[in-house]
């Protein structure tokens, strides 16, 4: 094994890239979407939580 190989596989195990031979399945894909979902209302609702409470504490 030459250099450059031991190189490869070392950069691959750590890459950032999706394997293109593994797609995704319809069931994985809305879990993935429902899990970006339920994040992102997470962040909505603390922030407008942040804002009510600001009102209330500051006025």
């Amino acid at each position: 094994m030459n250099r450059n190989t031991a190189r490869q596989r070392r950069f691959e195990k750590f890459s950032m890239t999706r394997n293109p031979q593994k797609r995704r399945t319809p069931e994985e894909i809305r879990a993935g979407n429902l899990r970006l979902g339920l994040i992102l209302l997470v962040i909505v609702a603390v922030f407008f939580l942040g804002a009510i409470i600001k009102q209330v504490w500051f006025s």
